[in-house]
């Protein structure tokens, strides 16, 4: 009797075993499902091509264009970004390329000076450059040049 008693036993143990097993398996199907079903949204990539870097600020394909190196503390900045998006507006506008000076890329060209030579290129505040052939052929350096700059390109 000790026989057939430790057999049922293991039958027993095996069949719940196989039920968990199961019931796991069937729950991680149905669970897999619906993370599936909710992944299924899918954005478009944005690629931005109007903010640019200071190491790539002289290899644009355009002959001719400007380029704001802005400062993110600068409080003029909201009216120079609305003269520009004006300025985009005009059939003859050239190309307006954006420097966030804050970002990691353009840390090697901060300084405590503004040196707007093209091969010893620093700066530490917005600017405002119009570049042509790649060489930078009028810069403003100030909110003053750069406003007058700015409402000239938007008459």
């Amino acid at each position: 009797m000790n026989g057939n008693y430790d057999l049922k036993t293991i039958l027993k143990f095996i069949i719940i075993v196989l039920i968990i097993a199961i019931a796991f398996y069937f729950i991680t199907i149905l669970v897999s499902k619906k993370e599936t079903s909710t992944k299924t949204t899918s954005e478009e990539a944005v690629i931005q091509y109007e903010e640019i870097i200071i190491g790539n600020m002289f290899e644009q394909k355009e002959e001719e264009y400007y380029v704001l190196l802005k400062k993110a503390d600068d409080p003029y900045l909201s009216y120079y970004e609305t003269n520009i998006t004006n300025y985009k507006s005009k059939d003859d506008a050239l190309k307006v390329y954006t420097v966030d000076l804050s970002s990691a890329f353009n840390k090697k060209y901060i300084s405590d000076t503004n040196n707007i030579e093209k091969d010893n290129f620093k700066i530490n505040s917005t600017v405002l450059l119009k570049i042509k052939n790649k060489e930078i052929v009028e810069s403003y350096e100030n909110n003053t040049e750069i406003m007058n700059q700015l409402k000239q390109m938007t008459k």
